[in-house]
């Protein structure tokens, strides 16, 4: 059965004895993984890290710094 997670790469630390696997999936989707995966007992641990491209990161800072511009802090 299919979680919706597309699996991009998969690499291997020697130095570290990790493996680090690139996905793309909803977080929905990516909890499932985890839980099924660290259910297995193969894996001691499993790290998830959201990232996005520069343009959702600029995006991100544009939106931000409007509401930060808006902001009044209470009490001041």
């Amino acid at each position: 059965m299919a979680v919706g997670v597309d699996m991009q790469s998969v690499y291997f630390s020697v130095s570290t004895a990790e493996i680090v696997a690139i996905a793309e999936g909803s977080a929905e989707s990516m909890a499932a993984v985890e839980m099924v995966t660290m259910s297995t007992g193969t894996f001691t641990s499993l790290e998830g890290i959201e990232i996005i491209d520069s343009k959702s990161m600029t995006s991100a800072i544009e939106t931000a710094n409007k509401v930060f511009s808006a902001y009044q802090a209470p009490n001041k």
